[in-house]
């Protein structure tokens, strides 16, 4: 994939240890640039993780689009 990405991750853990959410994030994005989803990880723009219940042998979906325009510059233009 090409240009700015949206990327949305939910991760079901295999079981119910305390685990940091930010731990999944950087091992998945350099595994996903490796496997070769996108080019570079610097295009993700924005990121969503969402830590959700245990399941046997636990399992990670990811969600990546193309974003049409930069979302933030439109926010601080109307909050200006």
């Amino acid at each position: 994939m090409t240009g700015m990405l949206a990327m949305k991750v939910r991760a079901y853990p295999p079981d119910r240890r305390k685990r940091d959410i930010d731990n999944i994030q950087k091992p998945l994005l350099d595994a996903l640039e490796k496997g070769r989803a996108f080019f570079n990880d610097c295009q993700i723009k924005h990121l969503t993780t969402v830590m959700k219940e245990p399941i046997k042998g636990g399992k990670t979906i990811v969600k990546i689009r193309c974003m049409q325009r930069d979302r933030t510059s439109s926010i601080s233009k109307a909050s200006s």
